[in-house]
């Protein structure tokens, strides 16, 4: 990035504050201007004795032996230093891992220096900060942990601790690129409590000394560093709620660090506030990206076990975000909307790759949910009934429907959380298709954050989802940076009238509509899309990677998804065709992960109807 880009970003950050944002962050930086630096502060604190508030409350004997087996399988691995990042990537990362290290393109970021000077947005080496914090998360410590506890392995215990003890040498207090985010620093606090735990509770004397000399150098320097750091204004989106969960969680697992940033009372109001403002009435997270729904609210329900304490308005809005989570998700072949960087706090699931399909399966009560059953308990939802017609979220713009092997998904959403909209894409009147447990028609994905900012810019905008676009595209809204949108885009409307579902959304070219309907006997879908009659306008279809073309004749295309044996019709109908074509395109199915997907594009005037129709007999739906 040019000084000039340097600038341009800065000022249209500047612009997206208001004043009271920019006097609270003026008043934070003249409160660490004064204040004592983390690492003299923390060197002085003597951190008191836990007390027996545990994210733990399994017996291990209640473990399934699936479970079990898979625990067992992956730590064999994690001590080998072999990782599954991003639940797709496969890398050897080291025994102990290499801390600094972008696994994915093998690059290496800042080891040393004042963590407030290193722009992590642009590292001079080309590497990606979030595929460097993969690894500094401690997930696959706790993973380690999870099995030394379950079969009383006191070496898979004491590995666990070197690795710990290596990364607190490699990474001082406030220097490298390990320090530059508060969100990354709590959610290590949050697994080290789970750490902490499952160490304590195998009873070994000499493990439990180490442990009290690890916990000493690692969460009062985390806690106060979260706190000092935590995010104001217009970035208080998820990473405050982390935030606040790894103050709340060592707060509540250590009482004494009350004098260095706060009790873990406080931080559960702040929390619960956060949950309120972040979280719709109907259920939805406003920063519209799916997987960060998830990722929010699993920090949040850690905290309220650790607090013991949902209840009144908060329980209820937990409630219908599970349930909204649930609605939006389908079977193995997920595809999120919105920003996705498959996150994972702490390892729950029984795989990592199937770690949504498990969320749901335990939201709803299915045998799937296994794991995460033993590890959390039951679930804060009754069994989810489905609906068979259109189920509509009004607060956060979407709409789902099931009917028969079909199901869609349909965005007439507003671009995102606050003036930045840091996680929104340009995905108003997208629609998303299931057949069977198979993806269909999906969302493009994230692809990367910094390290491809271009890719990422594609993939989030108005030609990468399938909503009718002017030729000319759209100028409005611009981004400036990878999460920061200078503008918000009208907010569609979106209304169901019997079968059909619209989505109506007034941009440049004047008001656009699109109407999803369901084809009798469940078997498809109907989507009409009307424009302003003077302006051309381009669909473009993009379908799963999995799918290749069997025939095409004219306006009729048939789809195969070879592992499957399903075969889907498309039939397209227009006032004026202008263009018709079929090629290859981007798809990021997982952060980091750039695969090939057809794409069906259609240029037309006026209308279009687009008809999706199963041709199989439905013996090869994957269920």
């Amino acid at each position: 990035m040019s000084v000039t880009q340097q600038i341009g970003w800065y000022w249209n950050r500047l612009l997206a504050m208001d004043a009271a944002e920019i006097g609270e962050r003026l008043c934070a930086k003249a409160r660490k201007m004064v204040s004592c630096p983390v690492a003299q502060e923390v060197a002085r604190f003597r951190l008191g004795p836990c007390v027996g508030v545990l994210p733990l409350t399994a017996h291990k004997e209640l473990c399934p032996p699936e479970l079990r087996t898979q625990i067992a399988a992956d730590a064999a691995l994690i001590a080998e230093g072999k990782f599954a990042l991003f639940g797709w990537h496969e890398a050897h990362v080291g025994s102990p891992p290499l801390w600094h290290r972008d696994f994915i393109r093998g690059l290496d970021g800042p080891a040393a220096g004042d963590s407030a000077g290193i722009n992590h947005r642009e590292l001079p080496t080309g590497a990606d900060f979030r595929a460097i914090w993969e690894v500094n998360r401690w997930s696959e410590v706790v993973r380690l942990m999870q099995h030394a506890w379950l079969e009383s392995d006191v070496e898979s215990a004491r590995l666990a601790q070197r690795w710990i003890a290596d990364w607190v040498e490699k990474n001082p207090v406030g220097q490298g690129i390990n320090w530059t985010s508060a969100l990354e620093a709590a959610l290590r606090l949050m697994n080290f409590v789970w750490i902490d735990a499952l160490v304590r509770a195998l009873g070994d004397a000499g493990l439990t000394e180490k442990q009290d000399e690890l916990a000493q150098s690692v969460v009062p320097a985390h806690a106060m560093w979260v706190w000092r750091n935590r995010s104001v204004g217009s970035s208080a989106n998820n990473h405050l709620i982390g935030e606040l969960a790894g103050v709340l969680m060592a707060s509540r697992r250590w009482p004494s660090l009350a004098k260095i940033c706060c009790c873990a009372e406080r931080a559960w109001d702040l929390m619960k506030a956060e949950t309120l403002r972040q979280f719709a009435p109907d259920g939805g997270n406003r920063e519209q990206a799916l997987h960060y729904h998830l990722f929010a609210w699993e920090m949040i329900w850690q905290s309220a076990r650790m607090m013991g304490d949902v209840s009144g308005e908060i329980w209820r809005r937990l409630r219908r975000s599970a349930e909204f989570f649930c609605a939006m998700t389908a079977g193995s072949d997920g595809w999120d909307f919105g920003d996705s960087d498959d996150a994972l706090i702490t390892p729950l699931t029984l795989r990592r790759e199937t770690m949504a399909t498990e969320w749901r399966a335990w939201l709803t009560g299915q045998a799937m949910g296994g794991a995460l059953q033993f590890w959390l308990g039951e679930a804060p939802t009754d069994e989810t009934r489905v609906s068979q017609d259109w189920q509509v979220f009004s607060d956060s713009g979407m709409a789902v429907a099931r009917r028969g092997s079909w199901q869609a998904r349909l965005d007439g959403s507003p671009l995102g959380l606050g003036g930045i909209a840091a996680h929104g894409h340009l995905d108003a009147m997208h629609l998303s298709l299931w057949v069977g447990d198979c993806a269909l028609v999906v969302d493009p994905g994230t692809g990367a954050y910094y390290a491809d900012a271009a890719l990422r810019a594609r993939l989030a905008d108005w030609e990468y989802h399938n909503g009718p676009v002017p030729l000319a595209g759209r100028s409005v809204p611009k981004r400036t940076g990878p999460f920061l949108w200078t503008e918000h885009h009208d907010v569609p409307l979106l209304t169901v009238h019997g079968d059909a579902c619209e989505v109506r959304f007034a941009c440049q070219a004047g008001f656009v509509k699109r109407s999803v309907s369901m084809l009798p006997d469940g078997g498809g879908w109907r989507v009409v899309d009307e424009t302003p009659t003077k302006v051309s306008h381009v669909v473009r279809w993009r379908l799963a990677p999995e799918w290749e073309v069997e025939s095409h004749l004219d306006r009729q295309f048939v789809f195969r998804r070879a592992k499957s044996g399903l075969r889907v019709q498309l039939m397209i109908s227009a006032s004026s065709i202008e263009n018709l074509s079929v090629s290859p395109g981007d798809l990021s199915p997982r952060f980091g992960q750039v695969v090939q997907g057809l794409v069906v594009a259609c240029a037309f005037r006026h209308q279009i109807s687009a008809e999706w129709t199963l041709l199989s007999d439905g013996k090869g739906i994957e269920r």
